[in-house]
């Protein structure tokens, strides 16, 4: 999208599975859905590490 510069590459239309609804984003909104999803992961796993940590039982 960024080194196309015809006005068709201007958007993407994004269609997640199991939604009836489409998405149409600009490229800083797409970027800016990616940092989304990276952050999302990386909470995910904090949350898993913490889970470990905090249940895991302790050997003695």
């Amino acid at each position: 999208m960024l080194e196309n510069v015809s006005s068709a590459a201007d958007v993407e239309v994004l269609s997640p599975h199991g939604c009836d609804r489409c998405f149409v984003l600009s490229v800083t909104e797409l970027l800016g859905l990616k940092e989304l999803f990276a952050g999302a992961r990386v909470m995910l796993e904090l949350n898993s590490i913490l889970q470990e940590r905090i249940y895991s039982p302790v050997l003695t």
